[in-house]
């Protein structure tokens, strides 16, 4: 039998763990992917968009930097419209990652890859809230 100090103990290491998760925010870590597909892109913006899908690797600003530059060629191609919704949603602009995989959706209803960054973004947008009404109190 655990003596009384134990029992203390464990409901208040319990009692710590249901707070904490009431309080502290989680962080956790998703692979997310960039799209690849080149189906629909002009022949000419290929490269460049290989490029860029490559420097996702190495130079996320400069692969980013590629992704807008394809968008005026191609605004209404779905992996370039999903990427730089990406791009936003890694900066911390996720009004504008809302906007981009919604139009990446327009282009193509059955993705996704923009159906989960929608949800992604939505949920974190959320979170936010949520904490910013905690930490107000």
């Amino acid at each position: 039998m655990p003596s009384s100090l134990d029992m203390v103990n464990g409901l208040v290491n319990s009692l710590a763990d249901e707070i904490r998760r009431d309080l502290a925010p989680v962080q956790s870590r998703r692979d997310i992917r960039v799209m690849e597909r080149r189906k629909d892109l002009r022949k000419e913006d290929r490269r460049a968009f290989r490029d860029a899908v490559k420097a996702t690797d190495e130079n996320v600003t400069a692969a980013c930097d590629g992704f807008d530059a394809l968008e005026t060629t191609n605004p209404a191609h779905v992996s370039v419209l999903f990427n730089i919704g990406l791009c936003r949603e890694s900066a911390g602009d996720l009004e504008g990652a809302l906007d981009y995989y919604a139009r990446a959706l327009e282009v193509d209803p059955g993705r996704d890859y923009p159906t989960d960054g929608l949800r992604r973004v939505r949920s974190r947008m959320r979170a936010e809230q949520d904490l910013a009404k905690r930490t107000a109190l």
